[in-house]
């Protein structure tokens, strides 16, 4: 089971809260981390706006360069492809 609307809006306290987790089996510890990064990835979305903004404003002209591991395959088919020509 998952907190839902009514659950946060009638318990004022944490000791309430975890009361509330305790007897609607609701893990307490995985509900507190996916708050903490929806909060956190609130902050990041609205600071993304705020630099879009910025830019827009200053007409400027930007690249974003995403750095990561991309798990979708595509060395694979890039390999494959380059062995064909």
């Amino acid at each position: 089971m998952k907190f839902t609307y009514d659950h946060l809006v009638n318990a004022t306290t944490k000791k309430e809260l975890l009361l509330t987790a305790a007897e609607n089996n609701i893990p307490v510890s995985k509900t507190l981390k996916k708050l903490e990064y929806e909060a956190e990835l609130r902050e990041l979305q609205s600071e993304l706006v705020n630099l879009q903004q910025w830019i827009a404003k200053k007409q400027m002209r930007v690249a974003v360069l995403f750095e990561g591991r991309d798990a979708s395959g595509k060395g694979g088919v890039v390999s494959s492809a380059l062995k064909n020509t």
